[in-house]
């Protein structure tokens, strides 16, 4: 953004699926057509839990596999859970469907 160079032997690009890096290295439009990014078919959400498994700090990584659908534990330590819910979903509908009234803690 401020078009200063930087000279070096690697670069990281760690700037998510709309990366910018990666825009400017290849010449191509950030988003959209052309992009090289792609809607995959899934929406993910993902939070962290306090949960008091019986198998707590004894699996690290547990995932429940449905139709269209597979949810993610990870044991993050301390009695605490990072999940992830990945839904089949249609292109654009996190536009269109109504949210949840939920609140975080």
């Amino acid at each position: 953004e401020s078009g200063r160079i930087v000279h070096g032997d690697c670069l990281i690009g760690a700037d998510g699926i709309w990366s910018s890096i990666r825009s400017t290295m290849r010449d191509e439009p950030v988003r959209g057509e052309g992009s090289g990014c792609t809607y995959s078919g899934y929406t993910v959400f993902d939070g962290e839990l306090a949960y008091d498994s019986i198998d707590n700090g004894e699996v690290g990584y547990k995932v429940y596999i449905g139709p269209k659908q597979y949810f993610v534990a990870c044991d993050i330590g301390n009695g605490k859970y990072h999940w992830y819910a990945f839904m089949a979903k249609p292109e654009g509908s996190s536009i269109e469907e109504d949210k949840p009234n939920g609140t975080s803690v």
